[in-house]
């Protein structure tokens, strides 16, 4: 299994995903606290293939990050690269931050 560099990584996916929404202001500072996380199996949304199995991404920090959910604590959000889009993931256990719940299956936290 190759090494990865995964400080490297995290600042490439801030950089790119930075970069995808640069003409819009409300961008501006928006991936800087987010966290590295590895998929582990592909996930689909309304928009296309948004992950697929062992690929990095970038999450925000806390769960329930977007402004207009209310605080369940049930949502984290992941920038999908390929949908140019914060993708809601919808199970506890997708959160990067909480390695320790039953139903890990889709990301899982990396640092």
């Amino acid at each position: 299994m190759a090494n990865v560099d995964l400080t490297a990584t995290l600042h490439h996916l801030q950089s790119a995903a930075t970069e995808q929404v640069a003409q819009y202001p409300q961008y501006t500072g928006h991936f800087a606290g987010y966290k590295l996380v590895k998929l582990k199996r592909d996930v689909k949304t309304k928009a296309g293939l948004a992950f697929t199995q062992g690929e990095y991404a970038i999450a925000a920090p806390r769960r329930d990050e977007m402004h207009i959910l209310p605080s369940s604590g049930k949502f984290v959000t992941v920038w999908s690269r390929r949908n140019k889009i914060d993708e809601l993931q919808i199970h506890p256990a997708d959160s990067p931050d909480d390695p320790s719940t039953p139903r890990q299956d889709r990301a899982t936290h990396s640092e």
